[in-house]
């Protein structure tokens, strides 16, 4: 199994084309091929140890839970209090930038929202990700 998922990953390459313009063929040394019906089951287990709360848990609370799909994923969390469930999201999300940075993966934040569902709305105060400087740079 662990040859044929090489073999899978192994001398990839791309190359651009625009026009009549056809750039040098270039190795992909990161990332799998979309489309495949391999490629989701590697990127969850790729990303099986994606950050949660569960080790950092008080005694009375509840994980976030964490929905994924391919390559999107969604963590929700309920609580009769917004002000609980916005302080629990956001400790969550201090929790990802190093697991995001030891996985050189980064967060598109225009795919990203924040959203409360009750009864009353109230606005929801800014639930930031810290994201590390260096996760941005090339190493």
């Amino acid at each position: 199994m662990l040859r044929l998922v090489a073999s899978f990953l192994r001398d990839r390459k791309f190359y651009v084309c625009v026009e009549d313009d056809e750039a040098a063929a270039r190795p992909i040394r990161a990332g799998i091929p979309q489309g495949s019906c391999l490629s989701p089951i590697l990127y969850a287990a790729y990303t099986n140890d994606i950050s949660t709360l569960a080790d950092h848990l008080r005694e009375w609370e509840d994980d976030v839970e964490l929905a994924l799909y391919a390559d999107d994923s969604a963590y929700f969390t309920s609580s009769r209090r917004a002000h609980i469930a916005t302080a629990r999201m956001q400790r969550l999300l201090d929790l990802l930038p190093p697991w995001l940075h030891e996985w050189r993966l980064a967060v598109n934040v225009g795919k990203t929202t924040a959203q409360l569902t009750r009864r009353y709305r109230n606005f929801l105060p800014p639930l930031p990700l810290r994201a590390r400087r260096s996760l941005n740079r090339r190493q």
